[in-house]
């Protein structure tokens, strides 16, 4: 993935990321990962290094769960440029891939079963998570 694909796919991260953010420690998480971004840290080429960069299993699921609700918005156009269309597919690739690397990690911890998979609203069918009242 590119450095501007990267970038993109972040940003995304982080607008819908309070959305889901379930617990005290989804919102810690949350708020270090802005402030990490906001601060220069993802300088091009930086990427992320799951290994360094997240300590908890807790941090793995709910980045997990937050990548794979930026496919879903995207797919559903509820982020990004829907002017054009073309950036869609490749963006909606890139997240799942992310979502995927974050699920193997969580699962690799040992901290969860190996069929561990976040709540998503495409995986339950259930369009009301992340709708905040």
């Amino acid at each position: 993935m590119s450095n501007r694909h990267f970038a993109n796919l972040l940003d995304f991260a982080l607008k819908i990321g309070p959305r889901f953010t379930a617990s005290e420690q989804d919102i810690l998480e949350f708020r270090r990962m802005m402030d990490l971004r906001d601060d220069g840290f993802f300088w091009p080429g930086r990427g992320l290094t799951i290994e360094e960069d997240f300590e908890n299993c807790e941090a793995l699921q709910f980045w997990s769960k937050v990548f794979f609700e930026v496919a879903q918005s995207v797919f559903l156009r509820e982020i990004g440029n829907q002017s054009n269309t073309q950036w869609q597919t490749q963006m909606i690739f890139f997240a799942m891939g992310t979502a995927n690397l974050f699920l193997k990690a969580a699962r690799m911890s040992g901290e969860v079963g190996k069929a561990w998979f976040p709540e998503t609203r495409a995986s339950t069918g259930n369009a009301s998570i992340g709708v905040r009242h």
